[in-house]
């Protein structure tokens, strides 16, 4: 045996420095074959051998062994063969005239070999994993128990929650309906425990024969169903983790509400729609999109606002009475509430030129100031949104002439998102649009679309082809 560090020198010799095996074989006074396996082993892997030993009188007996422990498997863990007792019965049964002690290595090593490993988990982008619980929760004054559905996007942990009266098919397919519209994607897989609205029966090859409702909802969506193992919950840990989380910090005081509705919409649902109104907006440019974020921004203002200290309370006004009203302010592990009003509504200021959606999103800036400072890695979304307050923000308004249609603007909105402009805001139209107010007034150029690049609603002349564009945007 070579000791480590000669061992360490010659495969520093050969895999850094870049010498061959030969080279290190002269070097080291070696022979080539002990330079290969110290190449191919970090340490010394010590006597190997290449076919297990044999045990002449165990052998003809291991099937019987192996027999009665997979037997033992459905026998009570407390009333299962012991070595000693599998000796003396292959002794007075079955003429074996081995010693106990190579019976009780073999269901040593046997145990060993069997046993569950765990290894590091890799999630790749794109696949879920989905589950029920459980809480109490009282509905129109009534205490009862609340089944919310969870789905955890692991690669990325964002995540989705929703309570029902009971965990039936139909609440499981409800479930994913919203949050495939949640994520704005359908999974390529979701990975599920084995339950009876998923599965109405395991074959004995392992193959699932899936519930009539959730067959025809798969053929639909076309992603693809997995199951872990009966009984191991371990196999879906980040679904079983996010039950945990939202039980502890979801349903913790025990949350009052007058219907099921009311439990569903809390400050999130309101502050994410906002952001992605806006966002359907600038993807679409239809003037529905822009009216049905200035609503939802008005109402989470009235429902959840604090006008004595700023921010957002997780429950609305018309919550039953609490001790008192929360506000959701960390960002782990999805995007807080009060992080996503505040980027959504500086954002609508920046179409609409409406200041007052801009102050209360200051507001929860100036509520979360010193947190921030101190635990920034608790409040990355937070700082998104300070991020968008504090740089030089762009308005981009495209303009089409009257009586064009969309494709008139097509080419000017390749320019702008042609890269990632985080500090951007963007709206389009034809000549003579006043919604969002960052299209008022802002003509088209001599029949053709224009293009007006603008800070706080001040803007540059305009241009009309994409590179002109280009260039005011870089």
């Amino acid at each position: 045996m070579y000791a480590v560090e000669r061992y360490a020198a010659v495969r520093r010799f050969v895999l850094i420095e870049g010498h061959s095996r030969r080279e290190a074989a002269l070097v080291f006074g070696l022979h080539r074959d002990t330079v290969a396996k110290m190449c191919g082993f970090s340490e010394p892997p010590g006597y190997r051998r290449s076919v297990p030993p044999k045990k002449p009188k165990l052998d003809p007996f291991i099937p019987i062994i192996d027999a009665i422990l997979e037997a033992d498997r459905e026998a009570p863990r407390k009333q299962r063969h012991t070595a000693k007792r599998i000796f003396e019965g292959l002794r007075e049964e079955c003429g074996f005239d081995g010693g106990y002690t190579i019976v009780k290595d073999y269901m040593r090593e046997r145990d060993r070999r069997g046993r569950e490993m765990f290894v590091p988990l890799a999630h790749p982008p794109g696949h879920a994993q989905a589950d029920f619980g459980e809480a109490f929760v009282f509905i129109d004054g009534v205490e009862q128990k609340a089944h919310f559905f969870v789905m955890d996007l692991p690669h990325s942990d964002a995540c989705f929650v929703r309570a029902y009266p009971a965990a039936t098919a139909e609440a499981w397919v409800d479930g994913h309906v919203h949050a495939f519209a949640f994520f704005g994607k359908v999974p390529l897989s979701v990975l599920y425990d084995n339950d009876r609205c998923l599965v109405s029966k395991i074959l004995p090859d392992g193959t699932r024969q899936r519930a009539t409702l959730f067959n025809g909802f798969l053929s639909h969506y076309l992603f693809r169903d997995r199951y872990g193992r009966p009984g191991k919950g371990n196999d879906k840990g980040a679904a079983e983790g996010l039950v945990g989380y939202s039980r502890r910090n979801f349903m913790v005081p025990i949350p009052r509400f007058a219907t099921w509705e009311a439990f569903n919409a809390y400050l999130e649902d309101h502050a994410y729609l906002l952001e992605a109104l806006l966002a359907l907006y600038e993807a679409t440019f239809e003037p529905r999109w822009y009216e049905a974020a200035r609503g939802t921004a008005a109402t989470m203002i009235e429902r959840f606002g604090d006008e004595a200290r700023g921010g957002f309370f997780t429950t609305s006004d018309d919550h039953e009475q609490l001790i008192a009203r929360r506000k959701d302010l960390d960002d782990h592990p999805i995007p807080s509430g009060n992080a996503s009003a505040a980027l959504g509504l500086l954002r609508l200021e920046a179409l609409s030129g409406e200041r007052r959606w801009g102050e209360w999103g200051e507001g929860v800036l100036r509520l979360l100031a010193r947190p921030s400072e101190r635990h920034p890695e608790a409040l990355a979304y937070l700082l998104t949104a300070a991020d968008f307050h504090l740089s030089p923000t762009r308005e981009v308004a495209l303009i089409g002439p009257a009586g064009a249609d969309r494709g008139s603007i097509a080419d000017l909105e390749r320019a702008v998102r042609a890269r990632y402009r985080p500090h951007l805001v963007l709206a389009g139209g034809i000549e003579g649009s006043d919604q969002p107010a960052l299209l008022a007034d802002r003509p088209a150029l001599d029949g053709g679309p224009a293009a007006y690049v603008c800070e706080r609603f001040s803007c540059q002349a305009p241009v009309s082809t994409p590179e002109g564009l280009g260039a005011l945007l870089d």
